[in-house]
C-alpha cells in the first residue's frame, strides 16, 4: 500500500511539473510581441515582422528617417526571449538606438538602453 502512495505522489508531482512547464513555455514572447512592444515604447512604425527596420514620423520636421538594425543578437530560449540590437540610420547618422531586452511571460524588461534622437511614447 505504501508503494502505491509513493508512485501516486510521484506521478502527480511529475504531471503538475510537466503541465507547468508547458504553460510557461507557451507564454514566451513572440516576434509579434516584440514588434508591438517596440511600437508602444518608442514613437516608431516597424516595417517587418521582427522590427529590423522602422520609421520615425515627425510631423513638424517633415522628415521620416528610416532606422535599420546594424547588428545584434536574438536568443529564442525555451522560456525567455532575449534581444540585443543596435539600430542606426544611414540617412541621418545621429539617429541610433541600442537596446538589450528580455521577454518573459509576455512582458519585456529593458536591461540596457541608449537612445539618440528616437522619441519615446
Amino acid at each position: 500500500m505504501k508503494k502505491k502512495k509513493v508512485w501516486l505522489i510521484l506521478f502527480l508531482t511529475l504531471t503538475i511539473l510537466i503541465v507547468s512547464l508547458v504553460i510557461v513555455a507557451n507564454k514566451k514572447p513572440t516576434d509579434a510581441d516584440f514588434v508591438r512592444w517596440m511600437e508602444d515604447r518608442y514613437a516608431i512604425e516597424c516595417w517587418d515582422y521582427n522590427c529590423e527596420t522602422f520609421e520615425i514620423a515627425f510631423e513638424e520636421a517633415n522628415e521620416d528617417p528610416i532606422i535599420m538594425r546594424a547588428d545584434g543578437a536574438y536568443s529564442p530560449g525555451v522560456f525567455i526571449m532575449e534581444v540585443i540590437n543596435h539600430y542606426k540610420s544611414n540617412e541621418a547618422p545621429s539617429y541610433n538606438l541600442d537596446i538589450h531586452v528580455r521577454g518573459f511571460f509576455g512582458n519585456f524588461t529593458v536591461l540596457e538602453e541608449k537612445i539618440n534622437k528616437i522619441p519615446k511614447r
